[in-house]
């Protein structure tokens, strides 16, 4: 749980922090997820939303 906190605090605080992808990266590697393996599995409603922001978790 520590591994969220520290992506949401990062994401809320810090968003041009180069350290993002790596926490993510290692969430994935935690809950032993791969994206580009599992993204059929993931399920819910999603929206697609557009912002002018340079936030690099919106790139």
């Amino acid at each position: 749980m520590e591994t969220e906190n520290d992506l949401l605090n990062l994401l809320l605080n810090s968003q041009n922090s180069e350290s993002i992808r790596y926490v993510a990266e290692q969430l994935e590697i935690d809950h032993n997820f791969s994206f580009s393996k599992d993204r059929n599995d993931l399920q819910g409603v999603w929206e697609l939303r557009w912002s002018s922001s340079n936030s690099p978790f919106l790139k």
